[in-house]
C-alpha cells in the first residue's frame, strides 16, 4: 500500500508540513482583512444609528469604493508592486 493515504482509512491524502503553514504575507493579509471588516461594521452601525439622509447601498458602494483604494495602496506602498501587478494578478 501507498504512504499517500492517511493512517485513519479516510483514503484522504495527509497534508505535508509546509502545505499547512501560514506565510507571513497570509498572516498579514488575515489581519488586514479581520480589521477592515470589524471598522466597516462599526461605521455602518454608528452611520445607521439614527436615520440616514441617503441609502443604505451608497453606504455599501463607498465601503467598497474605500477598501478598493486602502488594498491598492497597500499593493503600490507596502508591497512595493507596480499597478500592473494587480490587473494581472
Amino acid at each position: 500500500a501507498g504512504s499517500k493515504f492517511s493512517p485513519d482509512g479516510s483514503g484522504s491524502a495527509a497534508p505535508s508540513p509546509s502545505s499547512t503553514a501560514i506565510t507571513k504575507m497570509g498572516l498579514q493579509v488575515l489581519i488586514l482583512l479581520a480589521v477592515q471588516n470589524c471598522s466597516k461594521n462599526l461605521l455602518m452601525r454608528y452611520v445607521m444609528k439614527d436615520q440616514p439622509d441617503f441609502l443604505t447601498s451608497a453606504a455599501v458602494i463607498g465601503v467598497e469604493m474605500i477598501k478598493l483604494v486602502l488594498c491598492t495602496g497597500y499593493i503600490l506602498l507596502v508591497d512595493k508592486r507596480s499597478i500592473t501587478t494587480i490587473v494581472t494578478f
